[in-house]
């Protein structure tokens, strides 16, 4: 096999359901921060998120339509612009090749410089054009200067223009000006990153120094996309995209484990109990550099058939013992208990992003969870799910919208995220002691290999050494080391086998991604070094990433930040957000319609008031017509008729605005992931989560009969 590399691999950046054409998006890849746009014809661009010119963020820029059938370079310099990059050849960082039609520019919002799809600047607005005096001379200067000198790139520019008769101003001209035409747009450019967009989704191949051609065969196929392009009846029910703020070893560690379900995410799934939850058998089917696949299923255990209860009767003492000892070889010969097991479910951990399980269903067909882990960086990871399935899920199924479906996933992701977090905690604490107990460690053995080497000089000389000198009175006496700073204490304290306790076949997933982690974890770029490549300021540094600050017990980020839904998910996904500004907008006209209905019955009431003593003062100081009493009679209960209409339209709004705002709420922050987790309301539950079709539903299947 040959060895897994972390940077010739494609990563997933989000589906094109989701990602937005009219402006960059900010991405990232290993702490090394990204921007990625659209840039017309179906093709997607990306780039490295500095502008080369002071650093500025090319994701807060804009995007920049170029006229339709000229190519970026092209179009700026029909504009007028006097920089003009170099012809170059087509490149593999465009996922299909060019065709005819607007191309979409990235402009930087700072001083509006503008790039294409390769990374080069195509257009620089500071730049005074070629044609314009003061430049002239100052191109003319530097071409003389440049010609002095006998530099050989100007002479060959210039085309012979400095040696002949006439012009020789005009050709000097020329030359610079193409000399900086074609120097200036790559001193100017970024880095670009080839893209694909393959599965619904964009993806970025993210490269080595070793310049390896991205392949975009190499994108990892799901088994429901091998099935699909084999003609089998595959179809997406959902896609799904979250960030979460703890790092990618703690993603891909939670999703790969079975065994977790049925207790973080309680009561949340179909059938999900954990106070039924079988234990769960694990099987590795193979593994090598490109990660492992396994199979898990529950397995119920039956209790034996009840025996016959002994007579009521009082038996002699000879009797009761031959019934004891009958009853002894009864039990002995007893069948034991009968073990039930479900149906298997196939797991793949294909490195370094796909994970996917794949249920079976008794009597429907089989459904999957495609999740993709991207490590985005330190602390910080993306979870892209994707949710197959070979069978119809029905009109009632069809009719809900794609956000009603994300809701209880957040709810269900929520339930671990601060487990998680403090568990990554526990680890990057450990690991951090580790490598202070391997500093202390080395400065010791460094004392005794000095005391050891001024021992062997001679013997004057030898005590005069070993004498600290005035002022330097820890120079005869060793460093303090803890007394577990040996070779195999740190080792434990920096290691998952000495920090886990796994001793049930549940964990064997757990094992087998530590395993494969341990042979490719210090090739990552963020990967905290182990070993003696471990310093206490690296790992500081790395822990204080983690925690989000401080390497400290309690989590330093609030609540709000680590369960923000808005953020992580609401924003980047078009359903979603649009669900959240249709409740705003609806919030607020049921607020505005309340306070109209409010006030409308107020003025209902106080003209039927006035109305009514007007009549009364009128009914009593002249003579009243026989209709007159019907009329006074009739005007009270319909004014109060419109009044009760109109206070309980508001009482309507009020509740629509509370429900709306409520609903707001989910989309932000909310606790309702702990507190389903903490809750014991059953039928609560399998009324929000039921038919979610969410990982804990999947696993769910392992608890049923197969």
């Amino acid at each position: 096999h040959e060895p897994f590399s972390w940077a010739d691999q494609w990563y997933p950046v989000g589906f094109l359901v989701d990602l937005p054409t009219n402006e960059p998006i900010p991405f990232s890849l290993f702490d090394h921060k990204l921007v990625v746009w659209y840039q017309g014809n179906g093709r997607w661009a990306c780039m490295a998120d500095e502008c080369p010119h002071r650093r500025a963020p090319l994701s807060r820029g804009r995007l920049f339509r170029s006229p339709n059938g000229t190519s970026g370079a092209d179009s700026i310099s029909a504009t007028g612009a006097a920089l003009r990059g170099p012809a170059t050849p087509p490149s593999s960082s465009s996922s299909t090749s060019s065709s005819d039609g607007p191309t979409i520019l990235l402009e930087c919002a700072y001083h509006g410089w503008q790039f294409d799809a390769e990374g080069s600047c195509v257009r620089l607005p500071q730049m005074l054009p070629p044609g314009y005096p003061p430049a002239a001379a100052a191109a003319a200067a530097t071409a003389a200067e440049a010609a002095a000198a006998g530099g050989e790139e100007s002479m060959a520019e210039g085309g012979g223009g400095g040696s002949g008769g006439g012009g020789g101003g005009g050709g000097a001209r020329a030359a610079t000006a193409a000399g900086t035409r074609r120097r200036l747009p790559r001193a100017c450019s970024g880095r670009a990153y080839p893209t694909a967009v393959a599965q619904g989704m964009v993806w970025v191949w993210y490269g080595s120094s070793t310049g390896r051609i991205p392949d975009e065969s190499l994108i990892p196929l799901d088994f429901a996309e091998i099935g699909r392009r084999r003609g089998e009846d595959w179809a997406l029910v959902d896609v799904f995209t979250r960030d979460f703020p703890y790092d990618w070893e703690t993603m891909v560690e939670n999703v790969v484990d079975p065994s977790h379900v049925a207790f973080a995410h309680d009561g949340t799934g179909q059938g999900l109990d954990r106070h039924a939850a079988p234990p769960l058998e694990l099987q590795i089917s193979s593994a090598g550099p490109g990660g492992f696949v396994g199979r898990f299923r529950g397995v119920k255990t039956l209790p034996p058939p009840a025996s016959p209860s002994p007579s009521s009767t009082s038996p002699s003492s000879a009797a009761a013992a031959a019934a004891t000892s009958s009853a002894a070889a009864a039990a002995a010969a007893a069948p034991g208990p009968t073990f039930q097991p479900g149906a298997w479910s196939d797991l793949e951990f294909r490195a370094p992003c796909l994970v996917s399980m794949r249920f079976s269903l008794p009597g429907k067909g089989q459904a999957g969870l495609v999740l993709y882990c991207v490590p985005l960086g330190r602390g910080r990871s993306r979870m892209i799910a994707r949710l197959p399935r070979n069978f119809a899920t029905g009109w009632l199924a069809a009719l809900q919208p794609r956000w009603a479906k994300h809701l209880p996933r957040m709810a269900v992701l929520d339930q671990d995220i601060d487990l998680l977090r403090d568990q990554e905690a526990a680890m990057a604490r450990a690991r951090l002691m580790a490598c202070q107990e391997e500093a202390a460690a080395a400065e010791v053995r460094q004392w005794t290999a000095r005391r050891q080497h001024g021992a062997s000089t001679t013997g004057a000389a030898a005590e005069d050494d070993d004498k600290p000198a005035a002022g330097d009175a820890g120079a005869a006496a060793p460093p303090s080391s803890p007394a577990s700073s040996s070779a195999a204490s740190v080792t434990a304290g920096g290691d998952w086998r000495g920090l886990y306790v796994m001793p049930a076949p549940a964990d064997r997933f757990v094992v087998q991604f530590r395993r494969w982690l341990d042979d490719t974890g210090e090739s990552r770029p963020w990967a905290l070094p182990a070993g003696g490549g471990c310093t206490t300021a690296t790992a500081a540094a790395a822990a204080a990433a983690v925690f989000g600050g401080a390497a400290s017990s309690d989590d330093p980020l609030p609540r709000e930040r680590v369960l923000d839904r808005y953020h992580s998910h609401v924003r980047s996904c078009s359903a979603c957000s649009g669900a959240l500004a249709n409740f705003q907008r609806l919030a607020a006209v049921a607020r505005l319609a309340g306070l109209a209905a409010v006030a409308a019955a107020a003025g209902v009431a106080a003209a039927a008031a006035a109305a009514s003593s007007s009549a009364a003062a009128a009914a009593t100081t002249t003579t009243a017509s026989s209709a007159a009493p019907l009329l006074l009679a009739a005007q009270p209960p319909a004014a109060a008729a419109a009044a009760a209409a109109l206070a309980l339209t508001a009482v309507a709004c009020g509740l629509v605005a509370a429900v709306c705002e409520r609903m707001v709420r989910r989309f932000q922050y909310t606790e309702e992931g702990r507190e389903l987790r903490m809750n014991e309301d059953r039928w609560l539950r399998r009324l929000l989560f039921s038919g979610t079709n969410s990982f804990n539903s999947m696993v769910a299947l392992t608890n049923k009969n197969s």
